[in-house]
């Protein structure tokens, strides 16, 4: 006697695909949510009708909001992996040390603007709710980051720059740009957000750091 197939891998397979695409719309509608009001914004209830799903269908897939969170940051971070390297090629076909600077605070500044709450989000998550592999994906996909950006950096900068000092320029433009795009701290200046003077300023500081001779 011969056994019948079992028809399991078959029938689970169409069940898998809508599991998985309902939480993707969940997710989806937990970044909308994070973009336009922060942590605070982001709810079960208005996540779940959003998605057009079942509060319960949520809790099916993530015990608590914390978990919704983290995944949702999680699949952001898979997602940026392109367009990390998108922008690594952007910055490789610059002429120059400041083109690339400026290119690299204006990439950062659009996408500080387009992201709206959501990274401000990110950032008070992992300090304050994220469990300690978040955490350390968190710090890890900021190394990755700041070495794609350094090893470019490299190409163009004197050979009197260290990597130490092409970093912390780096680390220290990202720094000042989250706390004039994400602490409101522009409005000090006078100036909104989208002011081209950011750009131009930051880039200004970068090039004297590594540019000016050391007294």
């Amino acid at each position: 006697m011969t056994d019948s197939p079992n028809p399991n891998p078959v029938s689970k397979a169409p069940q898998q695909t809508r599991s998985r695409q309902t939480e993707l719309r969940l997710m989806e509608a937990t970044m909308a949510l994070l973009k336009e009001g922060g942590l605070e914004a982001c709810q079960i209830p208005e996540v779940a009708r959003r998605a057009g799903v079942s509060v319960g269908a949520v809790y099916r897939r993530f015990d608590d909001k914390n978990a919704l969170l983290a995944a949702t940051f999680r699949h952001t971070f898979s997602c940026q992996v392109e367009g990390r390297e998108v922008l690594r090629a952007h910055l490789a076909d610059q002429p120059s040390l400041e083109a690339i600077f400026h290119s690299l605070v204006s990439a950062f500044v659009a996408s500080l603007v387009a992201s709206g709450k959501f990274t401000a989000a990110l950032q008070r998550f992992a300090r304050h709710e994220a469990d300690a592999s978040f955490q350390a994906l968190v710090k890890e996909t900021r190394r990755q980051s700041i070495a794609l950006m350094e090893d470019v950096i490299r190409t163009k900068a004197p050979a009197s720059v260290s990597n130490d000092q092409i970093r912390f320029a780096l680390v220290a433009v990202t720094a000042t740009l989250n706390a004039l795009m994400l602490n409101d701290e522009a409005e000090a200046l006078g100036w909104s957000a989208t002011d081209p003077r950011i750009v131009d300023e930051m880039t200004r500081l970068a090039m004297r750091y590594l540019v000016t001779p050391a007294a």
